[in-house]
């Protein structure tokens, strides 16, 4: 008998986020369950025309200190649609990749 088991992560990517600074929302970054993820191997974000605006390595899940906080170098990014892509490396060895668009809110 061959029993086979899928891998469903719990990952929660926001698509929208607002840093305003009213402590809802400010930074975006990746969630999803501590028990599963051993940590983001990467998150970049880039703007609409492919050009990188944030890139961070090797941080624990679910850490908004870590993710993006909506600037760009120092000043505030403008409100739009953006592209993220990450790598999420999960406990049982397993890597995977996640991408898509957030929109940032000012």
């Amino acid at each position: 008998i061959n029993i086979t088991t899928e891998f469903n992560p719990d990952i929660y990517i926001p698509n929208v986020f607002s840093p305003n600074n009213d402590g809802s929302n400010d930074n975006f970054t990746i969630f999803g369950s501590a028990a599963q993820v051993e940590k983001v191997l990467l998150l970049e974000i880039f703007d609409r025309w492919g050009n990188r605006v944030f890139t961070n390595e090797d941080f624990d899940i679910n850490s908004t200190e870590e993710g993006w906080n909506g600037s760009l170098k120092t000043k505030p990014a403008v409100s739009g649609v953006y592209v993220f892509y990450t790598i999420v490396k999960f406990k049982n060895g397993e890597q995977h990749t996640f991408n898509g668009d957030l929109t940032l809110l000012r």
